[in-house]
């Protein structure tokens, strides 16, 4: 049903979303990859889709670089940071050397 709907509406980011999580939780990661990235083109402030695609390439892809760019920007887009999303952002800028966020100092 998530791939014809997909197929029938491909403008609508929320049903490649959809099928994207479908994939994932049928372990079909590449796929599921794909779908989040149709989504993010047809929305790129759909903030579940950077999330899920984030949790896709690091856990299954193995593709750290595109997930925490995907993460930074779903806490980009949320009112207020997702602190267990933060504290996978900072391990994974220890895993791949990317700098770490700017602390804030008080002069």
């Amino acid at each position: 049903v998530l791939k014809q709907a997909a197929k029938d509406f491909p403008k609508f980011a929320p049903a490649q979303h959809q099928l994207g999580i479908w994939l994932r939780r049928h372990a079909q990661f590449a796929a599921a990859d794909e779908a989040y990235v149709k989504a993010i083109a047809l929305d790129p402030n759909y903030a579940a889709a950077h999330h899920n695609r984030g949790v896709v390439n690091d856990l299954f892809l193995q593709k750290p670089q595109v997930a925490l760019e995907e993460y930074e920007r779903y806490q980009a887009l949320l009112p207020q940071p997702d602190a267990q999303v933060g504290r996978w952002i900072a391990d994974l800028k220890r895993r791949t050397g990317a700098p770490a966020a700017a602390k804030e100092t008080t002069p």
